[in-house]
């Protein structure tokens, strides 16, 4: 768990510095570059540590007294970040799983309803919907008939 954190740690303050301050920048290889050499660091960082050694005094010798009355102490409860990071996580998997199992059911259905014209190596997927976008997926093109882009 404590190299999850500090990967996490490493990857957020690059990922930072990218959108302060290379996010609008033009030369797309120094950014790869940037962001390829963040996650090779956000890897190998966590294992390094860092350790210090400071002198301890010995204990000085004291006396105390017992006393025979006891006393009782409300006992505080402290925060088990341990499972409120565990909890987040497992949510964050669970929601984002959810949502790509709808988005690929979507697919599947804009699959089954629509015609698929092979040419080449690619699948050209033409879509009836005015609504659904142009994009790629596999070796898959879906794309809007030119009829229905004229009229929007």
């Amino acid at each position: 768990m404590e190299y999850l954190i500090k990967f996490s740690a490493i990857i957020t303050l690059f990922y930072l510095c990218y959108r302060l301050l290379l996010y609008r920048e033009t030369f797309f290889e120094a950014n790869r570059w940037f962001l390829l050499i963040g996650l090779m660091s956000a890897t190998l960082l966590p294992y390094l540590t860092i350790t210090t050694y400071a002198e301890q005094l010995p204990p000085s010798l004291v006396i105390l007294e017992i006393s025979t009355t006891a006393t009782i102490l409300p006992i505080k409860k402290s925060i088990n970040w341990f499972l409120i990071l565990n909890t987040t996580y497992f949510l964050g998997v669970f929601f984002f799983t959810i949502r790509h199992l709808l988005q690929i059911i979507s697919l599947i259905k804009i699959l089954s309803h629509n015609k698929i014209h092979k040419k080449e190596e690619y699948k050209y997927v033409v879509t009836s919907d005015s609504h659904t976008p142009l994009f790629r997926f596999l070796n898959g093109l879906f794309t809007i008939p030119l009829n229905l882009t004229k009229q929007n």
